[in-house]
Parts: structure tokens; sequence; C-alpha cells
């Protein structure tokens, strides 16, 4: 019996070894999957303050040589060595007092993990292969905003809660945090009014205008006053003036005979109703 035993343990576990597995192993990641994946984290993460945009601190991180550059407090990537490399240790918060982001949620440790991995691979760019990085131009210079698909970013997280009143006031309150800098004061109703006129139809309000907006309590007041600027006359007139210096409009010829286009005024006065109308 107990070679009997022995015999089918013996069968058994040799069955199990030549056995075909029901479960492939799965493929590591490969370089390039690892600079994409890198490469959307900068983007999500890092651009806003590290992109074409700006750089603070001098560090811009969607270029290679200028990543490789690094700061202006020396290099923050040394390819093939993650452990040296003051990137890791700034995501990761084991610098005292300095961690990035500043502001907003902190990256995951499996996104710390990828970019480690990416240094520690010899941290190859996106594209460097001979393939584009999504958001490079046909130039091959540094990504733009016309070239990336659409993306609705993570609102981000902050201190001041109360201050923010829609989601694009967390993107503004989330920078000045980062900077340490606090929220100017609300501006009053007469000086909102006043903003609000000389920004969509470039006239000052009317006195009889600002009294009636400072006086109107209703919670849509700002709204109403926004609604009506724009259903102004002047709002064509104000905003069509930028498109038609980009087109070098002009009632004459100028220059020294400064001959008269009389028919010129047709396409202004189109460009204005094009932009009353919303066309």
């Amino acid at each position: 019996m107990p070679l009997l035993s022995a015999f089918l343990i013996w069968a058994a576990l040799a069955g199990a070894a030549v056995a075909p597995s029901t479960q492939s192993p799965q493929p590591a990641e490969s370089r390039g999957d690892v600079a994409r994946e890198v490469a959307s984290i900068f983007q999500a993460r890092c651009f806003v303050c590290h992109g074409a945009g700006q750089q603070m601190n001098g560090l811009r991180l969607d270029r290679r040589e200028d990543a490789l550059r690094g700061s202006n407090s020396g290099p923050v990537i040394v390819p093939g060595n993650s452990g040296e490399s003051k990137l890791i240790h700034m995501v990761s918060g084991t610098i005292s007092g300095k961690i990035m982001p500043p502001a907003g949620e902190r990256l995951t440790p499996r996104e710390i993990g990828i970019i480690r991995t990416w240094i520690d691979q010899g941290a190859e760019w996106s594209g460097s292969a001979g393939e584009k990085a999504e958001g490079s131009d046909p130039t091959g210079q540094s990504p733009h905003w016309a070239f990336r698909s659409l993306r609705r970013p993570a609102v981000p997280a902050v201190k001041n809660g109360n201050w923010a009143r829609n989601a694009i006031d967390n993107f503004i309150l989330a920078r000045l945090e980062a900077e340490g800098v606090e929220p100017s004061p609300e501006a009053s109703k007469s000086a909102l009014i006043r903003r609000l006129s000389l920004d969509l139809i470039g006239l000052p309000p009317t006195p009889e205008e600002v009294a009636a907006f400072v006086a109107d309590e209703a919670p849509n007041a700002y709204e109403r006053v926004v609604d009506r600027l724009l259903d102004s006359p002047h709002y064509g007139e104000k905003w069509a003036r930028h498109w038609l210096d980009l087109a070098r409009y002009s009632d004459s010829d100028g220059y020294r005979g400064d001959g008269l286009r009389p028919h010129a005024w047709r396409y202004r006065r189109w460009v204005i109703e094009a932009f009353n109308r919303d066309l």
C-alpha cells in the first residue's frame, strides 16, 4: 500500500506538470506601454505647472530634453536610477515639506510605480521609437492642445471649499492655494456691472443701470445683466473689432492716396451682425 500510494502521488504530480495551463501568464508591460502611461500621467497631473504653458521652478516635463535638463535646482530624472531621481521623491512625499502636485489629489501608488519603472527602464519618451505620442504636432514639437483629444480633467480638491461656486473655481483656487495666495475679496455689485459692461460691450454702464443692478436682490440678477449685454447691438460692435483687425479691415486704402473703399462697410456690418446673431 505505501508503494501504491507513492505511485499515485507521483502520477498526480506528473500529470499536473504536463497538463496545459488554463490561464496564460500576463505579459510584462513593454517600454512603449510604460512610456505611454507616463505621458498620460504627466499630461493629466503635471502639465498644468510643468508643461508648454508654464514651467514652475524651471521644470518642463512635456519634452524629453527639457525634462532631463531638470529644474532650477538641478536634474530631477536620472535615467536608469529611480532611487536617485528627485521626481520620485517629490511625488512620493519623501522630501520633508515638499510633495507634488502641491494641490489636488496625490499620485496613486500605482502611478508612482509606473513612473519609477519608466525611469529604471531608461526614461524613454513616448514616441521616441518612431511613433509620435498623442498630442505631438506634425513637426514633432511639444504637445499642443490642438492636437490632443478632448478629455474631462479631474476637478482638483481645494482646502477652502466654501469659496468655490463651480468646478472652474476649483481650478483657480487650487492654483492660488498652491502659490500661497488668498483669493481677492468679492467685488461690489457696482464694480461687477462695470466690469461686465466694459468686457461685453466696451461701454460703461449708465448710472441708472448701476442703480437698478445694485437694488436688484433677485438670485439671478447677475445672469439677467449678462443676457441683456449679450443681446445689445454693441456686443457685436465690440467683439467684431478683433476679427476685423485680424482681417486688416479698413474703410480706405491708407497711405498717400487714402482712397475710399465705398462698399467695404458691407463686410464690416456683416461681421457685426454675425456676432450679434451668434453665427
